[in-house]
């Protein structure tokens, strides 16, 4: 996902806008340069998109990858040189399972770095959370999160089982009170989509 944010990140250069205050397209290039270059959300994104470089090369911690939820809005709504994509049944069916994912992935952060995950393979190693696939190991970092991910689609759409945990996050106080946060609105997420 980062890599494809990057792209459209880029993309966003030459993309024409509609101007807040005036109602108007502004398509000059030089202008869109400027006014994305001196947006500092547009920075926040790209910061946003450079979370890992900065964990791995810096050693920053993994909060760092919750700025990730300033992306939601392209998800939610398509910019506005997209304005007749807006309708279709493409866009209608791909929205929701795309604003799932990054969701999904924001939480799964959260249960990473505040949920017990990065707990428990500072007490245990990173060994500890390490699984295999086809008889290669797989790190225990990115196993833990794979974990969390699953469990974060789990908590979103209402199907979460065992919501007092069991291995990493068993008996972490900051996983229970995500999945008193999240759980909910998971329910109304499935709810939504039923009605």
């Amino acid at each position: 996902l980062d890599l494809s944010y990057a792209i459209y990140l880029l993309l966003m250069l030459e993309m024409s806008y509609l101007h807040p205050e005036r109602r108007t397209e502004i398509v000059t290039r030089r202008r869109v340069i400027r006014s994305r270059l001196r947006s500092p959300l547009y920075w926040l994104k790209w910061l946003s998109v450079s979370a890992y470089f900065w964990v791995l090369a810096f050693d920053a911690p993994l909060v760092i990858n919750l700025l990730k939820v300033i992306r939601g809005g392209v998800f939610v709504e398509l910019p506005d040189s997209f304005w007749r994509l807006r309708d279709t049944s493409e866009v209608r069916l791909a929205k929701p399972i795309l604003l799932l994912m990054g969701i999904a992935h924001w939480v799964a952060s959260c249960l990473f770095s505040f949920g017990g995950y990065l707990e428990y393979m500072q007490t245990n190693g990173v060994e500890a959370s390490e699984t295999s696939f086809r008889g290669q190991t797989v790190d225990g970092r990115v196993s833990s999160y794979v974990v969390a991910y699953v469990e974060a689609l789990y908590m979103l759409t209402g199907a979460l089982d065992g919501p007092t945990g069991d291995g990493a996050r068993d008996g972490n106080f900051g996983a229970l009170m995500i999945v008193v946060i999240f759980a909910p609105i998971g329910q109304l997420v499935v709810s939504l989509f039923i009605s």
